[in-house]
């Protein structure tokens, strides 16, 4: 599986897929550390803390490229 990047509105985080089960969030002082509060998948899956498949929950994840990230990242 490729790289997936995915800007997280609600948070203002940018977020890596880096495989089926695998995800990495961006902090600016210590750069990409593994999402182990499982805020992409949240979002991915609607999770909104009681069920699965929120809309509000879906809506605040935005797919992104490599280079956008990046760009924002940077930023």
């Amino acid at each position: 599986m490729m790289e997936e990047y995915y800007k997280i509105l609600d948070k203002n985080v940018i977020a890596r897929r880096d495989g089926f089960l695998s995800a990495s969030i961006y902090d600016p002082r210590t750069g990409w550390a593994p999402d182990t509060e499982h805020i992409l998948a949240d979002r991915l899956t609607g999770y909104d803390g009681e069920e699965i498949g929120s809309t509000d929950t879906l809506l605040q994840v935005e797919t992104i490229t490599k280079a956008e990230a990046l760009r924002l990242i940077s930023a």
